[in-house]
């Protein structure tokens, strides 16, 4: 059977990013608009204008962080869209997270900042190269760099990390990792073991190569760019790594 749109409406400016709850849906335009919306009824709740660009929104519990290109972080209310606090980082926020009693904010630029409710740094910590994502698995933290290595963080101490050649990002569900790299993708483990190379990218050519990856419940979403073909693909591997 076809999907059916359920609803739509016509924005001005293209959605860089956006989070989502059981009951509301969070997204954010190129220009920093902010929008609101019940899904069900489909009426927006509320929105707001800030003047930054946008880069990542996070729901946690009753409040919407707002994170942005040059480092500022916003906090909502999340029923009536009030301004509730802000932090100032460093450089294009590209992670938030909460672990514990902690808000973990990760900026490009090598920084995490771990932050109380009251948005007070509580310890702050520098990385070797940029980031480039983050995510939880259990009550840990986890961390990776761009063309660097992945990190386990409990507080501000180093559990374990791990080196893989060419690291691009991350993805977490259900303490599952999805490790992302140029040209191939892993599933890891909450202790670093690499369970299985779940894709590799076989074209041999120079043609430029993005990878995502999406971990479900048997198994993982890869997206496929490839930039000098002009041409994007999405397979669904499980997690042995057998394409289906």
């Amino acid at each position: 059977m076809d999907s059916e749109i359920y609803w739509k409406n016509e924005l001005n400016n293209e959605v860089v990013a956006s989070d989502r709850n059981e009951n509301i849906i969070i997204f954010g335009d190129k220009i920093g608009y902010i929008y609101c919306v019940n899904p069900c009824s489909k009426e927006y709740l509320w929105n707001f204008k800030l003047n930054e660009e946008i880069s990542i929104i996070k729901i946690i519990d009753d409040k919407v962080f707002v994170g942005c290109k040059y480092g500022y972080l916003y906090v909502f209310d999340l029923k009536i869209g009030n301004i509730i606090g802000c932090f100032e980082g460093e450089n294009t926020i590209i992670g938030i997270e909460k672990v514990g009693d902690l808000i973990y904010i990760g900026c490009r630029n090598r920084w995490i900042y771990a932050l109380n409710y009251s948005l007070n740094k509580v310890f702050e910590k520098r990385f070797n190269k940029s980031l480039s994502g983050m995510g939880v698995v259990g009550n840990k933290l986890i961390v990776a760099e761009y063309f660097g290595k992945i990190y386990c963080l409990d507080g501000n101490k180093i559990l374990w990390e791990l080196h893989k050649k060419g690291i691009t990002g991350i993805n977490i569900k259900d303490n599952k990792i999805a490790l992302v790299c140029s040209s191939e993708v892993y599933l890891i483990d909450s202790k670093g073991n690499t369970i299985e190379k779940v894709y590799k990218f076989k074209d041999k050519t120079n043609n430029y190569l993005k990878l995502e990856a999406y971990c479900g419940a048997r198994g993982m979403y890869i997206v496929e760019k490839v930039f000098g073909k002009y041409s994007e693909a999405i397979y669904y591997y499980d997690y042995k790594g057998v394409l289906r």
